[in-house]
């Protein structure tokens, strides 16, 4: 769990952690910046849990913070979760059972987006596709990075680009897809992402642009360059057209 100046949901999202009624687990927080209520409120949870550690590390960012607790973990399996991120109950069971069923490299899920401003809450599915190259560059990210849960193997081989700030998650995901990987889709919540005027939220549009960089360098074939293009199209296409109608009802 990376962690910078979150502390407004950072208790909800340790105690979704500790609710989980899995014994085996392990919760790795990095925060050496915070100036808010974070580090009080961090203190008091190592104070009680032995299964939360606590990363004093001054990162360059979440990227680099990700990869700095990679190399304090002692699990077979790796997940990430934001200071914004609750954990569904009875999470940790559900990716047990499917690992032990399915051998498969990485298991991703569903998850809800509660946008606090507009008072709603969003169920995101990801799309029931191949997780390959062709599929990254025709629609995006696929999962997003806290709905996903690794075997250690993985993550000792690959680390995050650091300066990736927005889209580290998309770029990590083509080292999957090189790597010949095995990803199992479960039709199942796995968090609830809440966005409130955080990075994910205030940051998308610059997410998308860094996200189109990233798929542009990882084109291998006319047919995944015209799925780069058609991409860009839709997402400008839907950028501008509520403005050019503004416009147009303004005169």
């Amino acid at each position: 769990m990376p962690n910078y100046n979150g502390s407004k949901y950072l208790v909800e999202a340790i105690e979704s952690f500790i609710t989980q009624d899995y014994d085996n687990k392990e919760l790795i927080i990095v925060d050496g910046k915070s100036t808010d209520e974070s580090h009080e409120i961090i203190s008091t949870y190592i104070a009680q849990y032995l299964q939360i550690k606590w990363l004093k590390y001054k990162d360059l960012g979440i990227s680099d913070a990700i990869n700095h607790a990679l190399d304090y973990l002692d699990s077979d399996v790796v997940g990430y979760l934001g200071s914004d991120d609750l954990l569904m109950p009875k999470i940790f069971d559900t990716i047990n059972q499917n690992f032990s069923l399915v051998n498969a490299d990485a298991i991703y899920f569903n998850s809800y987006t509660h946008y606090i401003n507009e008072n709603k809450i969003i169920l995101r599915k990801c799309p029931n596709i191949g997780f390959n190259r062709g599929n990254l560059i025709k629609f995006g990210t696929i999962v997003g990075l806290q709905n996903i849960f690794f075997k250690q193997a993985i993550l000792e081989k690959y680390k995050f680009n650091i300066n990736s700030r927005f889209a580290m998650d998309y770029e990590y995901y083509f080292n999957l897809v090189d790597g010949n990987y095995l990803l199992q889709y479960v039709d199942e919540i796995a968090t609830i992402n809440i966005f409130d005027a955080n990075l994910s939220f205030t940051q998308a549009h610059n997410g998308n642009i860094e996200r189109f960089s990233i798929a542009r360098k990882n084109i291998k074939t006319n047919k995944e360059l015209i799925y780069y293009y058609k991409s860009m199209f839709n997402y400008y296409s839907h950028r501008l057209v509520p403005s050019i109608l503004s416009l147009l009802k303004i005169r």
